[in-house]
């Protein structure tokens, strides 16, 4: 009696086979969307010459303005690095470089073959770059620029200052015995130094400014030689005016010095702390306008 043949068992595995090819395929697809990412703009444009000479004027893929390809060789057809549009990943911000750019590289001159420009600073007496203030400060962005070298220069000092954006400009106060000894209007030696950094800083822009002395609501020694707080305070804004203009060459017609005694504290009077925050002297660097009274609105 013939033997029944066993029955070929199936093979479940076949597709592997299917797979494999499509991952084969997948594979290929994307070695050439990413050999297509990056262009030779330099080869691309004198093939695109030679092609339209041999075949006429404004042949159509190969013209200046129809072409579909890339206008900057570091453009990519296909976005692989942020196709989202949303924040960069740390990751994205390397660089891939491709066979094409690293052939391009290597024909690229070297950094060191190019004239470097002279990026040098200016840098001031007391170490600020201030290459970047000139003319007038019209606007808070320049004013908070200021603001930046003033506190450089503050900071330098170590002396008891401040720096503060207001409406009118950039308000810089000092305590009072930082420019000078208790009742005295007679500028300290070791304060200008600062204030000839101040000056340099104010030199390079036209904006007018304002000195103003402060004092407490304590009244005066009998045997100083003013007769009041007032007096005093507008004698020593008017000193360090006058030492701009004088020593620095501040153009003095921008310059207005104006003394308020008391009459303009910015702490209670009650302390001693309170005091000694009302004893100062302010310079007010304007914005670029006009300053004093404007006699026709009394018309």
């Amino acid at each position: 009696m013939k033997r029944k043949s066993k029955a070929k068992k199936e093979n479940s595995e076949r597709w592997l086979l299917t797979y494999s090819d499509l991952i084969t395929l997948l594979m290929i697809l994307f070695i050439l969307l990413f050999a297509m990412g990056s262009v030779n703009q330099e080869k691309y444009e004198k093939l695109s010459e030679s092609m339209s000479n041999s075949m006429g004027k404004g042949a159509g893929l190969f013209s200046g303005t129809d072409s579909v390809l890339p206008k900057n060789g570091n453009d990519s057809i296909v976005d692989l690095g942020n196709s989202s549009g949303g924040n960069n990943s740390e990751s994205t911000s390397q660089a891939t470089v491709t066979p094409t750019q690293a052939a391009e590289e290597s024909e690229a001159p070297s950094v060191t073959d190019i004239p470097k420009e002279d990026t040098t600073p200016v840098v001031t007496q007391g170490g600020t770059n201030t290459a970047d203030i000139s003319g007038s400060l019209e606007n808070q962005q320049d004013m908070i620029k200021f603001q930046d070298y003033v506190n450089e220069i503050v900071a330098d000092m170590n002396i008891s200052a401040s720096t503060t954006i207001i409406e009118s400009g950039l308000l810089i106060s000092f305590a009072d015995d930082a420019f000078f000894d208790s009742g005295q209007d007679i500028l300290k030696s070791d304060m200008k130094k600062g204030l000839n950094q101040i000056a340099e800083l104010l030199n390079k822009v036209d904006n007018s400014v304002i000195i103003e002395g402060h004092t407490d609501n304590i009244p005066i020694s009998k045997t100083n030689k003013y007769t009041s707080n007032w007096q005093l305070s507008a004698a020593r804004a008017a000193n360090v005016a006058q030492y701009l203009v004088e020593k620095e060459k501040v153009d003095g017609a921008r310059l207005s010095a104006v003394g308020y005694g008391a009459y303009r504290p910015v702490a209670t009077n009650d302390t001693i702390k309170g005091r000694s925050q009302n004893r100062r002297v302010d310079i007010i660097v304007l914005y670029n306008s006009e300053i004093g009274f404007d006699f026709e609105k009394l018309k």
